[in-house]
């Protein structure tokens, strides 16, 4: 079963950066790239390393710690120390708010 849990004042998001948020009990990241939100796992999957550091360039997402680089649309490894890929989540816009669907 799944749930689309509030996450997100729209106003609130940077621009290609990675911004950080909690729903329910995960840390998802939240990007805003060419006015369209996306929400990834707050964590690469490598060794967990929190992403808030992590560099935003053209629709991917690189880790500061090994620099694994993934694509932000379908968490898609393109490069890095992982054979991971980064767990990404559906996205509803209305109005200013922004939901994130999550499977409990």
């Amino acid at each position: 079963m799944s749930s689309w849990i509030w996450a997100a004042r729209l106003d609130d998001l940077t621009e290609d950066r990675v911004n950080m948020v909690t729903v329910g009990s995960r840390t998802l990241a939240l990007y805003l790239i060419d006015s369209k939100v996306h929400a990834t796992s707050g964590h690469c999957p490598h060794e967990g390393q929190c992403l808030d550091s992590g560099f935003v360039e053209q629709g991917t997402v690189e880790c500061a710690l090994h620099y694994a680089v993934f694509d932000i649309g379908t968490g898609a490894l393109i490069s890095g120390p992982t054979t991971g890929s980064l767990p990404v989540y559906p996205v509803r816009v209305d109005g200013d708010d922004v939901f994130v669907c999550v499977v409990p």
